[in-house]
């Protein structure tokens, strides 16, 4: 298996959660080291021809830094999947690896309709420069999908969580309470805690990956949990586990954000036998736990 954007920590644990099924992961990476072959490398065909499946996993921006600067995707993510893609219909149809590429149901549909989840045959009308990026990822995938026969699969992945991440990143709300209830610093929220979005622990996500690599499940799916929380029912159950009481400091949102984002994830569970295990309490009570033991 090839994991692109080999840094990111959830492809460090989806590299892990393979490896412990038995799976060989190589990962690659725009700054290559001990543990990463080059990108360019890993986008050449005698190394995709290599696997049995692709992971891409890498891009450039997310949600905050897609609006700093619009339109920057397609110069830099857009042409590199371009031209992998063109790598992989080159090859014999025997050499080509089924290609995983992860896309944003948060992001991608806009705002769900009303009193329902967002399904795969939605309309998709992002308000965002990252959704509108992923959006046209998906496209170019399709259309060489159609025409060139390829074996491709979209995840449309909700938000996940249940890894440490960088305090300065601007994403992971997740993260950053737990990051609050251990310093005791305000945790600053965007918005007035009332929007709705869809949390999906990794462990979960791992388990469904593995087993769309595994059974060769090629298509397009929602990747979620299948629920949906409000940002003050998260924060009101991370004061609960941690026993913080943590402030929090609420500030205007903005126009780009996804005030509710619902996933139907029925089509990947029925495909795969799969649901989601994890409750949002477990999964950030295992996180907490984990960040208090390593601190």
């Amino acid at each position: 298996m090839l994991i692109t954007g080999g840094r990111g920590r959830l492809s460090r644990l989806l590299g892990v959660a393979l490896a412990e099924r038995g799976h060989h992961v190589v990962a690659s990476s725009r700054v290559p080291g001990t543990r990463f072959i080059d990108c360019r490398e890993a986008a050449s065909a005698a190394c995709l021809a290599s696997f049995d499946a692709v992971l891409h996993l890498a891009w450039s921006t997310v949600p905050a830094l897609a609006e700093r600067s619009p339109g920057s995707e397609w110069e830099a993510d857009l042409p590199w999947l371009a031209g992998m893609l063109r790598t992989l219909s080159g090859l014999p149809h025997a050499s080509r690896p089924q290609l995983v590429f992860f896309s944003s149901g948060g992001t991608v549909y806009g705002e769900a309709p009303a009193g329902r989840a967002s399904r795969e045959d939605d309309p998709c009308r992002p308000i965002g420069w990252y959704g509108r990026a992923k959006l046209a990822a998906e496209r170019l995938i399709d259309d060489f999908t159609h025409a060139c026969g390829l074996e491709s699969t979209v995840l449309r992945v909700a938000n996940p969580y249940g890894y440490l991440l960088d305090p300065a990143k601007p994403q992971g709300l997740i993260a950053h309470l737990l990051h609050s209830a251990q310093t005791g610093r305000p945790a600053v929220v965007w918005g007035d805690g009332s929007a709705r979005k869809d949390y999906l622990a990794a462990a979960d996500l791992c388990e469904a990956v593995a087993r769309v690599i595994e059974l060769r499940v090629t298509g397009l799916y929602n990747l979620g949990s299948g629920e949906s929380h409000t940002v003050d029912e998260i924060i009101a159950l991370v004061h609960a586990i941690s026993g913080s009481a943590f402030a929090v400091e609420y500030r205007e949102g903005f126009a780009w954000d996804v005030h509710c984002s619902r996933l139907d994830v029925r089509r990947i569970e029925q495909r795969l036998a799969w649901r989601p295990r994890i409750s949002p309490h477990e999964g950030i009570a295992r996180l907490w736990r984990v960040q208090t033991t390593v601190s």
